[in-house]
Formats: C-alpha cells, structure tokens, sequence
C-alpha cells in the first residue's frame, strides 16, 4: 500500500515551485462512482450538477489517464491565500427526471471527486436520512425517509510557506450543506455555494503533501487497492492456465504432424516431451 502511495506523486504533477501570492488555484472536477463499485465511473456532469457554460478537459498526466479520470472545469475560484465567504455559484432548475437521478444516487451512495491543484477530494453527492424511525408504516402511508442533496462546499486549505499542502471539505455535513430533495416540485430551484478558509500547517511538508492526502481520503481507498492486486493476479493466473492449455495443445498438433511426415518413432517423440 505505501509502495502504491509513493507510485502516484511520480504520475501526479507536482508544482513544487510554489504559489505566488492570489495566484488562481485550478479547482476541476473529476468523476462520479458508486460507492460499492469504484471502478463503475461517470463524467461528473453527466449528473444534473451546475457546469460552466464551456465545459473543458483539463490538462492530465499520464498517471491521471491510467487512472481514469476525467479532469474538466468547475465553477469554483480559489486563489493561494484568500479566503472567500459563502458565495452563490449557480442557481439550478430542476426538473423531475434530474431529481429522480440524484435520489437514484444518493440511494446507491455515489460518490464524486474533485481536484484542488493537485489535490483530490471525494464526498458523497448526499444522505439519505429517516426523520421519524421506529414506527412500522401502514400501507399506503407516506415514507419518512428523507433525501438530502449536498449543496453547499466549504474548502479548508492549508499551506506551508508558499506551498498548498492540504485541501478537505468538511465531513460533518449538517443542514448547512444539505438541501432536502424528497419531493419535487414545479420550478424547483437548488442553489449551489462555496466557501474557502486558508489555515498555515506548518507540520506537513511539501514533499509529503499528495501521500497525506491520499491516506486521508475515504477509508475504502486501501480496500480498493487490495482488491485492484487480487484482480490482476487473478488475471494473471488464469492467463498462465490459457497459455499453458495453448502450448499442450500446439505440441500433440506438432507431435502428430511430425509423426505422420516424418515417420519418427513415437517412442522417440515422447522422449521429447
């Protein structure tokens, strides 16, 4: 696991020259996936989110396109250095089918990721969430559960020096961050907003900046890892059984053929093999 941790900042780019005072940070936003399923993956907007009004790849390197993501512009402007207070992004009509799709989402707990330079983050697309528990309903009754869709992302971003070592978004999602999407409504209209707070982490070293964050991702990461391992020695195993079939194959083919035109010996033959 730390072998593959020390791999991705050789694939990552790395601005090791540091941050100029309010210079732009690139925030792109990546891809969609459920939560048991990392390696099902969609575009994040092939989800009813905001976009741009162009929406456009970013740069990636070739350790991102192995890996793949999917890196496009985002909606959110963040500078080194300046913090920003709630703001408004987008105003966002929705009609039944989008709302239907995000509930469909939440109950299969999708997940998205989004970059801050190089810096990844992932976070649920919302919570699902029974306002009255216990009672059994009676047929026919309303459902108490309870959809909520996150709408509101507020950057924590740390910096050592001229470096930005550490960017989260809050876990502990309450009422702030969440919109209650349960029962759609004609011209419904979500808004989505940001927020970025800088704070000075003069504990973590550039240098070991990407592999803290990456162990500070969600906790399925490692699982995954182990579970991409046994994939390929799966593979792998089940390649030698094919190509050792194939060999046993082409040698009686070959045997035979040599016997027939060549008149040898059996006896000889075996003795070959």
């Amino acid at each position: 696991r730390a072998y593959m941790l020390r791999l991705w900042p050789v694939f990552c780019f790395w601005a090791a020259a540091g941050y100029e005072p309010e210079q732009e940070i690139q925030v792109s936003m990546n891809k969609a996936w459920p939560f048991s399923n990392p390696t099902e993956t969609y575009q994040y907007y092939d989800f009813p989110f905001c976009k741009p009004a162009t929406v456009m790849p970013h740069f990636m390197t070739l350790g991102q396109v192995l890996r793949g993501d999917r890196l496009v512009n985002s909606l959110y402007r963040m500078h080194f250095k300046r913090n920003v207070r709630r703001t408004v992004v987008c105003t966002k009509k929705f009609e039944a089918e989008d709302i239907e799709a995000l509930k469909s989402a939440i109950d299969d707990n999708y997940m998205f990721e989004l970059f801050v330079g190089d810096l990844p983050i992932d976070r649920p697309f919302g919570v699902k969430s029974t306002l009255e528990p216990t009672a059994q309903k009676k047929e026919g009754e309303a459902s108490n559960e309870r959809y909520f869709l996150m709408n509101y992302l507020d950057f924590i971003v740390g910096y050592n020096g001229v470096d930005m070592v550490s960017a989260n978004v809050t876990r502990e999602l309450n009422m702030e961050h969440l919109v209650d999407i349960t029962d759609w409504q004609e011209g419904m209209t979500v808004q989505f907003s940001y927020s970025v707070d800088w704070a000075e982490l003069k504990h973590i070293p550039p240098s070991k900046a990407l592999e803290l964050q990456l162990k500070s991702t969600m906790p399925h990461g490692h699982h995954n890892m182990d579970i991409h391992w046994l994939a390929i020695i799966n593979s792998f195993v089940l390649m030698l059984l094919i190509l050792s079939l194939f060999l046993l194959i082409i040698i009686r083919v070959v045997r035979s053929d040599l016997s027939r035109y060549l008149q040898i010996p059996d006896e000889e033959l075996n003795a070959v093999e």
